[in-house]
C-alpha cells in the first residue's frame, strides 16, 4: 500500500492484529508486530506530555501484563485525515483489565479509555507509525471512575 492511500480498513486492520496479540497476552508477538509497524525514532507522548520511546512503550505493556489478565481490548478508528506523505488518525483504544492477586484476595477491575492521534508515515515502501499522542484518557477501578 506504499505510494498509495491506505483504507481506513487497512489500518483498522493493523488496530485488529495488535488487539488479538494482547488479547493473548503474546508480549514476544506484539514485540515483533510493533517493531515492524513502528518508525526506529517512534514516539508515544502521554496525556502528561511525557514522551517514550518504542522499547520503554513495550517495557511499560510487559509489567501490565505480568500483573493483569486483559478481559477486553478494542481499538476504533474515529477520522482519517490524509496528505501525500503521512495519514493522521484519531482512534479511540478501550481496554479492561482484571487483577487476581490483590493483597485483599478480590479480583479487581482496571479500565481504560483512551482518545488519541497516530500519524503513520509512507515510510521506505510500507506504512509505519511514527508518532501517538494521547488526546484524552479515563480510568475505572471496579466500575467506578478515577479522577
Amino acid at each position: 500500500m506504499a505510494g498509495q492511500r491506505q483504507s481506513t480498513q487497512g489500518f483498522q486492520s493493523l488496530y485488529n492484529q495488535a488487539t488479538a496479540l494482547t488479547l493473548k497476552k503474546d508480549m514476544p508477538g506484539l514485540t515483533k508486530f510493533y517493531k515492524r509497524t513502528r518508525t526506529e525514532n517512534y514516539i508515544y507522548v502521554s496525556a502528561h506530555n511525557e514522551k517514550r520511546t518504542l522499547q520503554e512503550l513495550l517495557n511499560a505493556m510487559s509489567a501490565v501484563m505480568a500483573q493483569y489478565d486483559v478481559k477486553t481490548c478494542s481499538v476504533h478508528v474515529d477520522k482519517v485525515k490524509v496528505s501525500k506523505t503521512s495519514t493522521v488518525l484519531e482512534v479511540t483504544t478501550e481496554l479492561l483489565l482484571v487483577k487476581r492477586s490483590s493483597p485483599d484476595k478480590k479480583v479487581h477491575t482496571l479500565g481504560q479509555t483512551v482518545h488519541g492521534q497516530d500519524v503513520w508515515i509512507d515510510f521506505n515502501s510500507s506504512w509505519k507509525l511514527g508518532y501517538s499522542k494521547v488526546l484524552s484518557e479515563s480510568f475505572t477501578v471496579d466500575g467506578k471512575p478515577v479522577h
